[in-house]
């Protein structure tokens, strides 16, 4: 029954004169049809589709109390229909009562008839949301009551479409969160161990806001995501190796004097990213298999070196803010690919890390998990 609350009280509100926000819409079918599209607070939706006012003022001549009762009773029909036959083809199930008839009451309506969506049976047949589904591209009602008129018999209609508005959003904002490693990619062949880094320190770290945009209908799989990111770069070098400067050139050396705990280099970035992506979805209805590839351009926000040894039994940390002859603006490509909630990333700066001349000709290359 709570899954038509909205129903009622949408009605109930538009026959006793309730507050709803209603917009009148261009007619989709015929120039003599309006579409009265009501909007509830919980994001559910309800049109009304009359032919002029005199049907809408009509509604108050109907029980509604009762006929809310009666969808009830014939929707919890359609459900076990559904139910009995949920390893058939999913398509869209229709149901047709004849209330007057059954009940021998001819203030009844003459005719309901009930259609759920083939999007709303793949969301029956999700066996996580069996029990406590909600209806995704909603369902479509049609009363019919028949009435007498000085001998002249006509039938007034009143069709209703609910829909979740969520569910059919074209635009949705997503937050990410990737975490990954980082390496050195065209690597000098004769540089030996000079750019070898520390797997597990070497991480990447960013926050990301997406607009999943949605092109097509609301079977499409295709979306378009721009979004912003601010990630965070660390390269912490291994065999003892530290970056510095000489000459104005930023280079690796080996240290011999002492041995180093940590040794590291830290940037951070400001990104626009842009990625078209495919979504698909199961049988069942559930996120499926997706993947997407695009590019980003950024701007280095900040970079810093940190040392870290032990003198004379104390432990030393060394940390210098510096350009370092570092590229400010960065570009590159972005992939990614995961099935359900799991979702693999990868990104490629096609610009060097350092300046031309100023520095290692090094490419940076980023992967890990996004959450």
């Amino acid at each position: 029954m709570k899954r038509f609350l909205f129903l009622m009280a949408m009605l109930l509100a538009t026959a006793t004169g309730l507050s709803v926000r209603a917009e009148n819409i261009s007619p989709k079918t015929t120039q003599n049809q309006d579409t009265i599209i009501i909007k509830l607070p919980n994001g559910a939706g309800m049109n009304l589709i009359v032919k002029n006012t005199d049907q809408l003022k009509s509604l108050k001549d109907y029980k509604l109390d009762s006929l809310m009762g009666m969808i009830s009773t014939y929707v919890e029909q359609v459900e076990a229909m559904e139910k009995a036959n949920r390893n058939q083809e999913v398509k869209d199930l229709t149901l047709t009562f004849y209330p007057a008839k059954d009940l021998k009451d001819p203030t009844a309506p003459e005719q309901i008839t009930i259609t759920i969506t083939a999007s709303s049976v793949r969301k029956m047949q999700d066996k996580d949301n069996a029990k406590n589904y909600s209806l995704m591209d909603g369902i479509k009602i049609l009363v019919e009551h028949r009435k007498k008129e000085q001998d002249n018999t006509t039938k007034d209609s009143l069709e209703v479409k609910t829909r979740n508005a969520k569910a059919t959003k074209r635009t949705k904002t997503q937050t990410y969160v990737d975490l990954g490693l980082n390496n050195f990619l065209n690597v000098p062949d004769n540089s030996g161990d000079m750019y070898d880094l520390k797997p597990w320190g070497s991480r990447y770290i960013s926050v990301s806001q997406y607009y999943a945009i949605r092109v097509g209908s609301t079977q499409s799989p295709l979306y378009l995501r721009p979004g912003i990111e601010l990630a965070f770069n660390n390269f912490m070098f291994d065999r003892n190796n530290y970056l510095t400067e000489n000459n104005g050139v930023s280079i690796i050396a080996k240290e011999t004097t002492r041995s180093y705990e940590k040794s590291k280099l830290a940037t951070s970035s400001l990104n626009l990213s842009f990625m078209p992506e495919l979504r698909f979805r199961e049988r069942n209805g559930k996120k499926g298999f997706k993947i997407g590839a695009g590019g980003f351009v950024g701007y280095r926000l900040g970079s810093h070196t940190k040392l870290k040894y032990q003198d004379e039994g104390r432990t030393v940390k060394d940390k210098d803010r510096s350009s370092y002859n570092l590229e400010d603006f960065q570009y590159g490509v972005n992939f990614s690919i995961g099935y359900r909630k799991m979702e693999l990333f990868a990104k490629y700066n096609f610009n060097e890390l350092f300046k031309e001349d100023r520095g290692p000709k090094l490419n940076v290359i980023s992967f890990g998990f996004r959450l």
